[in-house]
């Protein structure tokens, strides 16, 4: 048997804890998540609340229900008892009760704000930083995560030539060395990334990331989540400034969007959806039509022309 196995957690000190809970979820989760993660278990820590108590739990997510956080927490405090070496009985009723909690108290999955193209690109221009309303169309365009815009490095875009017009190819990294190609064949927003790039280039090595944070150690994955706070906010405010309510339409709804209307121009074959989306798993790319109905509508159409 190892130490793992011998002593129950809730009687090691609390820092090994988080530094072996760490480690667990770097070897499981990209950077960005593993500090996403942990920075709600030291929250949860930091509010005084104990490992083995599940009232203390049950607290902790009724805290948070009133700053919008609760189904955020769900899956980290699941994941972190979940790892936790406890008493068997109470680890089975902490995640019982939590489980529970999320079922009697947790928001319906969001349903997603479609939007037309001339809503979005009004919220888009609309938004108050240039270098916001550049990452929104980029979004816009290509269907892309604003965390990936937001971490274009410089010498992955490049140009095509298609049909006697010069498109751009822009090359986002993803995980594992993986490198996703897009294409942007609007010249008018190929134009406006071009000046910006030209007038704004506000980073050394990226495009869209501030460079005053480097005081700080350089923390890369701090930097980036500074920058996406203040694009959300952006996107937030503009939002309630033109009357869309920003709870149902946030950054990560432009790419939903752009799934939701690709998926008609591939003859609604969600496996090719899944390429232009560049998910790994085909039932993420089903998730983002949920509730948009498009992703049953040929069989309602079939059956209709059936009857006819």
């Amino acid at each position: 048997m190892n130490s793992k196995e011998k002593i129950l957690d809730s009687e090691r000190p609390i820092h090994e804890i988080l530094v072996d809970f760490e480690m667990f979820l770097s070897g499981r989760l990209k950077p960005s998540s593993v500090n996403v993660y942990m920075v709600a278990i030291k929250k949860f820590i930091q509010d005084g609340k104990k490992i083995d108590s599940p009232q203390d739990y049950i607290d902790f997510i009724i805290e948070h229900m009133i700053k919008k956080k609760s189904s955020h927490y769900y899956d980290i405090i699941i994941k972190f008892v979940n790892w936790l070496n406890l008493e068997r009985e109470n680890k089975k009723l902490i995640l019982f009760t939590i489980k529970a909690m999320r079922k009697k108290y947790h928001d319906p999955i969001k349903q997603t704000l479609i939007l037309s193209k001339e809503q979005r690109m009004d919220i888009i221009n609309n938004l108050s930083s240039y270098k916001h309303r550049i990452i929104g169309l980029i979004q816009e365009e290509c269907g892309v995560r604003a965390g990936d815009v937001l971490k274009l490095k410089r010498g992955f875009i490049d140009y095509d030539v298609e049909d006697n017009k010069v498109i751009m190819k822009i090359m986002f990294q993803q995980k594992g060395d993986k490198v996703r190609t897009v294409f942007i064949f609007d010249q008018i927003a190929k134009k406006r990334i071009q000046e910006f790039i030209r007038e704004k280039y506000l980073h050394k090595n990226y495009y869209f990331l501030e460079d005053k944070y480097e005081r700080y150690d350089f923390d890369f994955n701090k930097l980036v989540k500074s920058n996406y706070d203040w694009y959300h906010q952006d996107l937030t405010q503009t939002c309630k400034r033109l009357g869309y309510d920003p709870h149902k339409f946030t950054t990560h709804d432009i790419r939903r969007n752009f799934a939701v209307e690709t998926l008609p121009l591939v003859n609604n074959n969600v496996a090719e959806l899944q390429k232009a989306m560049g998910h790994k798993d085909i039932n993420t790319t089903i998730r983002y039509l949920r509730h948009s109905g498009l992703e049953t509508k040929d069989i309602f159409k079939k059956r209709y022309n059936s009857n006819l």
